[in-house]
């Protein structure tokens, strides 16, 4: 693949770059639709002003809450982009659903414990009062998470494992996408793509954050655990997208290709730009940013070493894939030093973050689609299905 990609006298490389580039663009202009779109509630609350006479803040959430999750979940999604660089299907399935999930609830249910220490107008907060049982409460719903990820999922193989990188053509064999035409690509994406849509007009801002898990539960399909005495929690998890399901229709690379920056956007703006416009800068000192992020990375060290321990995958890719603990303690002393050199990336790193990682997971997510369409391999596959041998 990466020799294909640097013959720049190929004409389908430049297709590919093209198609890429147009990817970027959809992601980049539907990201600011959705997140300028008026909601039907705007105007049904009537917002209290400042003693100044200024509105406030749009999207009110606590910043040191919202700083706290951020260093904390950051090395996971680095972490998580790492993995995808492997091209390793079984290894990006696992580690996402088992480990980036896990760290990010860690993420999210310190954060909800720090909110829960700030003080209000005059009253003691809840965490301050109560400290072991917030504690406890903290513990079990981790805990709790935990249960549920493991009930759901068949687990990571814990004898044999594929752990090796593979190429995107292997990458996108094993995905096994079937041919579409470009038609039902762009009507599907209508589709699929319109939920998240009309979501934003007709849910109320504060709980825009499930918007999501909506649209994701309604295209992105699910896998259960085929464990006998599971089989009736199954419905809780549909094992095929719900509307590819009743529509009949197989997740194409067209599809992919069309969807893949509709689909970016929408998280990018209910579970990145909202919580980050409202406070852009950190709240907290840089130096607290740096040793919550490497705290982030510790918590998944300490994983590591025991639950996780047994999974051949997982130790592969902490091992290969992932920047050692070592280096990202190095890569936060530069990011101190440019402070310090008076260079505020640390300060800015929330809305850098978000619209980095996000623009690469629209590029990653569409890269299959991308080297079956402009390679011409999605032919290959057509001629492969019209002779019944496409598994």
């Amino acid at each position: 693949m990466s020799t294909v990609y640097l013959n720049l006298e190929d004409k389908r490389v430049w297709t590919a770059l093209s198609m890429q580039f147009a990817v970027l663009v959809s992601f980049g202009l539907y990201t600011l639709f959705l997140y300028h779109l008026p909601t039907l509630w705007d105007g049904k609350t009537t917002r209290p002003t400042s003693p100044t006479g200024a509105n406030p803040r749009q999207y009110p959430t606590d910043p040191l809450a919202i700083d706290v999750w951020f260093a904390l979940a950051l090395p996971a999604v680095c972490d998580a982009v790492a993995t995808v660089a492997t091209f390793n299907r079984s290894v990006i399935d696992h580690w996402h659903y088992f480990i980036s999930v896990r760290m990010t609830a860690f993420a999210a249910i310190v954060s909800v414990l720090v909110a829960m220490s700030v003080s209000g107008q005059g009253t003691t907060p809840y965490a301050l009062q109560y400290p072991a049982a917030a504690l406890l409460a903290a513990c079990g719903l981790y805990f709790f998470v935990g249960a549920c990820l493991d009930t759901f999922h068949r687990p990571p193989p814990t004898i044999s494992a594929n752990t090796r990188f593979w190429t995107l053509r292997e990458y996108t064999i094993s995905l096994s996408r079937t041919p579409g035409t470009w038609r039902s690509a762009i009507l599907s994406t209508c589709v699929t793509g319109g939920l998240g849509t009309v979501l934003t007009v007709l849910v109320p801002r504060s709980w825009s954050a499930l918007i999501p898990i909506i649209t994701t539960g309604f295209e992105v399909s699910k896998f259960t655990r085929d464990f006998s005495w599971r089989r009736k929690l199954t419905w809780l998890v549909p094992r095929q997208a719900v509307f590819l399901r009743i529509n009949g229709f197989g997740r194409s690379a067209r599809y992919s290709l069309c969807s893949a920056p509709v689909f970016q956007a929408g998280v990018c703006v209910h579970w990145g730009l909202k919580q980050v416009i409202s406070a852009p800068r950190l709240s907290i000192a840089p130096w607290i940013f740096v040793v919550l992020v490497i705290c982030g990375r510790l918590f998944l060290d300490l994983h590591m070493r025991t639950i996780f321990r047994r999974y051949p995958e997982f130790q592969w890719a902490r091992e290969h894939a992932l920047l050692s603990t070592g280096t990202l303690v190095q890569l936060c002393m530069g990011l101190l030093l440019l402070e310090e050199l008076h260079v505020p990336v640390t300060r800015w790193v929330k809305p850098i973050t978000v619209l980095v990682f996000y623009s690469l997971g629209a590029v990653g997510v569409s890269s299959p689609a991308v080297y079956l369409i402009a390679f011409g391999k999605l032919k290959e596959r057509v001629r492969a299905a019209a002779e019944g041998t496409l598994s």
